[in-house]
């Protein structure tokens, strides 16, 4: 008897990595036996396990659980961490599953809970990620691409990591900066670029960013430059409430000169880079805004701009331009998405050169890790040529606005492609609806400045976008058609 148990189960589980998941609820209904019920579940795991659960057909990501219990309920980035999705327990069985669509590059943290109490990892989902409260369950669909730069490799040169203690007489604290040096550092003359990052520990553990700049230096994809990493004492004092103005006042004040007189940096605002994520990016807006001749570029990762009524936020929206580059990223299964989206509209229409990318993800050092490497591409491109230096050569990726505008039928877009390992360009035109509805460039391109003549002709009267994206950086600005 328990040979023939066992060979069912060896023939289900050949059927079942070929059929759909509907099939296999059907066949369960279909045995009347306990044993049997409990062979074709086993199969499916079985058969499934390999590729990966949850089990994930077209754009349905199936959740699964095996076990006991009054209720199984899913909590992750989609449905804001509250246990809203119900699994159903198939008759006859132990297994629970639901159902959820997804976008196919979609990539989500989760949990499953049981009884409404008990929090777990996804037993049948070995993939974790690791985040600021421990790790948890990922869900990444098909197209979603892993990212390795996050991965040490051995066979590199690997930058060093110095440790220093700083303390603040404004604040009356000792901060704990790890300061990263690029290969080469101690055998060369040359001065570098910075980036002062929040959450400095953090991002050098969860966010893996030695890893990254490791590697994209030696891909030849970045410039190198000298990475400050601050650890906060009091987080929420310091990067959103009672302290953040004092805080900003360290880091421009105290910090910097510091850390300008201990390392070649170079001294320049448009050589200075100021991000962090959540909290850490609403203190890098601060930061940027009110020292903007100290830094002159700022990143946001996923930036909790929500706290004091929206005060950075407001900030940037409220008064006039100031000569600034951001980059942004963001994910669709957060809500700062309600308030990033009208940013990026309202500062690319002031003229700001600001690139940004929005993912399905969630608040998540998932989303974080993988998109860090858009940041430092963006601002520090490989053949970034800090302003210190004698000779003036195209550093970064440009988009022009485009002129006239706004314009009635016929406009010029004009683009700069600097000497970096660009392999194609697209430039492509949206509605105000985030539709693409043409593409202007779709091509490998040379070094240079580049022009791109555009006829509205066929076009309503209207506010529309263009996008110029290249593998290292995604720029867009709005045009305006008039008839």
């Amino acid at each position: 008897m328990k040979k023939i148990f066992v060979l069912l189960i060896l023939i289900n589980t050949i059927s079942f990595s070929q059929e759909k998941f509907s099939d296999f609820i059907s066949k369960i209904y279909q045995e009347s036996g306990t044993d049997g019920k409990t062979a074709l579940v086993d199969s499916f795991i079985i058969a499934n396990q390999p590729n990966g659960i949850p089990y994930i057909e077209d754009s349905t990501a199936y959740f699964i659980y095996r076990g006991n219990g009054s209720s199984v309920k899913i909590a992750g980035d989609f449905n804001g961490w509250s246990p809203q999705l119900n699994l159903s327990r198939l008759s006859g069985t132990d297994l629970w599953y639901k159902g959820q669509k997804f976008e196919m590059n979609a990539r989500v943290d989760y949990k499953i809970v049981v009884d409404d109490q008990n929090w777990y990892l996804d037993p049948l989902n070995p993939n974790t990620v690791s985040g600021g409260y421990g790790p948890n369950s990922e869900l990444a669909m098909p197209e979603y691409v892993q990212p390795e730069e996050v991965i040490r490799n051995e066979n590199i040169p690997h930058g060093t990591i110095e440790r220093i203690s700083v303390s603040s007489s404004i604040l009356n604290r000792t901060y704990r900066v790890d300061v990263y040096l690029p290969p080469n550092y101690e055998s060369s003359e040359d001065v570098y670029p910075s980036a002062y990052v929040h959450d400095g520990s953090e991002y050098l553990t969860l966010g893996s960013a030695p890893n990254v700049i490791d590697n994209l230096l030696y891909e030849k994809k970045l410039s190198p430059f000298i990475g400050i990493f601050v650890t906060p004492t009091d987080r929420g004092d310091e990067y959103a409430y009672g302290n953040r103005y004092n805080y900003a006042q360290f880091i421009a004040e105290e910090l910097v000169p510091k850390i300008d007189a201990m390392y070649r940096t170079s001294k320049q605002r448009e050589d200075r880079l100021v991000l962090g994520t959540s909290l850490g990016g609403n203190i890098s807006g601060l930061i940027s805004y009110n020292y903007h001749e100290v830094f002159g570029k700022c990143g946001m990762h996923s930036s909790a701009l929500w706290v004091n009524n929206m005060e950075v936020y407001n900030n940037y929206v409220d008064n006039p331009k100031i000569d600034l580059d951001l980059y942004a990223v963001w994910g669709t299964y957060e809500n700062v998405y309600e308030y990033m989206r009208p940013l990026k509209d309202t500062l690319l229409s002031k003229g700001y050169n600001m690139g940004w990318t929005e993912y399905p993800e969630g608040h998540s050092w998932g989303l974080w890790r993988a998109t860090l490497d858009d940041m430092f591409l963006y601002f520090f491109p490989n053949g970034y040529t800090n302003s210190e230096d004698e000779e003036i050569l195209p550093t970064r990726i440009k988009l022009n606005q485009n002129y006239p505008n706004p314009f009635n039928p016929e406009t010029t877009i004009e683009y700069e492609i600097p000497n970096l390992n660009v392999t194609s360009v697209r430039l492509s035109l949206y509605n105000v609806l985030g539709k693409e509805i043409k593409t202007l460039i779709n091509e490998k391109q040379s070094p240079g400045i580049h022009k791109v003549t555009f006829n509205g002709n066929n076009l309503s009267s209207g506010v529309y976008f263009y996008t110029l994206k290249t593998p290292v950086a995604q720029l867009t600005k709005k045009m305006i058609l008039i008839k």
